[in-house]
């Protein structure tokens, strides 16, 4: 069987975990699998293959199912991913993991990570020179979150999973082997770990720490309740260059009460001491705009931002993707009448805001990370300005991030 991975949105900063895992899959039981993006859709046409595969967000699914509905094929077509999961599809759907349906068990998840081949990355560094001649590489070592935050995909995805072993986890000897098959054949510089939350398993953790040995600088996701002394230890051992985690809201209200963060203020300020003292530095996440949430929750949260001193901080409106619990509680409350959603965290709020409130959320998140270093007149820039602000300060620290 021959396959194509279609992408309409490929990047020149992020990995493509799921495309590199399936077709590793494909790949192992005999499959030829091939790969065409955005430019080169004329060469799509033209190929060989039996069925088209897509990986998706929920902000991109319009513009596949437009692609599919005027590509005028009637070969086979597979989507996939947590936006396929839960949105509305013209081409077939794939519920599970995509290397679980492969292998014969569709709407399942893969219980052991260590039995899968190593993520194929050739399939887009043959094609995209920028992102295989990036200084850092992206890695997940596990899968899945224990915690049961409304706003993320998580707690609806297992839903459907309630029989299967939800998180999981690579040995540590696998991922060594895996980040070094890598370094092998492009030669980088930082693993950048993209896990929901990298120090969940302090055992692990701990083996880890021994075996790396430092042998390469790596950043990680983190969560305030877990970070202890322990932990920034065996971060700095291991050679942790930073570090990201979330705040959400600075009011308890809406962080605990709707979001389910189950977190407090101390822990939140406790995270920020620790990362300060073992000189690890971070970078934080807000978000606004988000049901029933107020102005005055708006400029707690800025304040419990700035209070952090975060080496980079930035803001996301809120967005009421499908089959998050958050969203039915927004429909509940009368905050969103269900509609169009925005394509990114930067456009105005399509929640139930008035016009001003909409402006003020859409402000503070471009100018975030000079509002919570006490810049408040960037908020007063004309809307052009803030726009412009963002898009230079988002790469400049995004370069930041991901060139190290």
């Amino acid at each position: 069987m021959k396959y194509l991975w279609i992408d309409l949105f490929p990047s020149t900063i992020y990995d493509k975990h799921a495309i590199y895992s399936i077709t590793a899959v494909l790949k192992k039981i005999g499959h030829e699998v091939d790969y065409c993006c955005t430019n080169q859709m004329s060469r799509a046409k033209r190929l060989d293959y039996d069925i088209r595969l897509y990986s998706m967000f929920e902000p991109h699914i319009d513009k596949y199912n437009k692609f599919e509905e005027e590509l005028h094929d009637n070969r086979s077509s597979l989507a996939g991913g947590f936006g396929a999961t839960f949105g509305k599809l013209i081409m077939t759907k794939c519920t599970g993991e995509g290397e679980a349906y492969f292998m014969g068990e569709p709407n399942s998840l893969v219980e052991d990570l260590n039995s899968l081949p190593y993520p194929d990355r050739s399939i887009i560094y043959n094609n995209n020179y920028i992102l295989r001649k990036f200084p850092s590489k992206q890695f997940l070592s596990g899968r899945g979150c224990p915690y049961q935050c409304s706003y993320c995909f998580n707690h609806a995805y297992r839903k459907l999973f309630p029989n299967s072993t939800y998180i999981r986890r690579k040995s540590v000897d696998y991922m060594i082997g895996e980040i070094m098959n890598v370094q092998a054949d492009y030669s980088f510089r930082t693993v950048v770990f993209q896990d929901d939350t990298f120090i969940l398993d302090a055992n692990w953790l701990e083996e880890w720490a021994v075996k790396w040995n430092a042998r390469k600088p790596y950043t990680c996701n983190i969560r305030a309740n877990l970070m202890t002394d322990d932990i920034c230890s065996m971060l700095i051992k291991s050679n942790c260059v930073g570090v990201n985690w979330s705040i959400e809201s600075g009011s308890e209200r809406i962080r605990n009460g709707i979001l389910r963060r189950n977190m407090s203020n101390d822990q939140i300020y406790r995270c920020a001491e620790l990362l300060h003292k073992y000189n690890i530095p971070f970078r934080v996440a807000s978000m606004i705009g988000l049901p029933t949430e107020t102005h005055l929750e708006r400029e707690e949260t800025l304040s419990m931002a700035s209070k952090l001193k975060a080496n980079y901080a930035f803001c996301n409106t809120f967005i009421p993707y499908p089959g998050l619990d958050i969203t039915k509680y927004a429909i509940e409350k009368g905050c969103y009448n269900i509609q169009d959603i925005p394509d990114n965290f930067y456009k105005p709020s399509c929640l139930n805001f008035t016009s001003a409130e909409k402006e003020d959320i859409q402000r503070k998140c471009l100018t975030w990370s000079g509002i919570v270093r006490d810049k408040k007149y960037l908020e007063d820039m004309p809307m052009f300005m803030c726009k412009m602000y963002w898009k230079i300060m988002d790469k400049y620290n995004m370069a930041k991030l991901y060139l190290i």
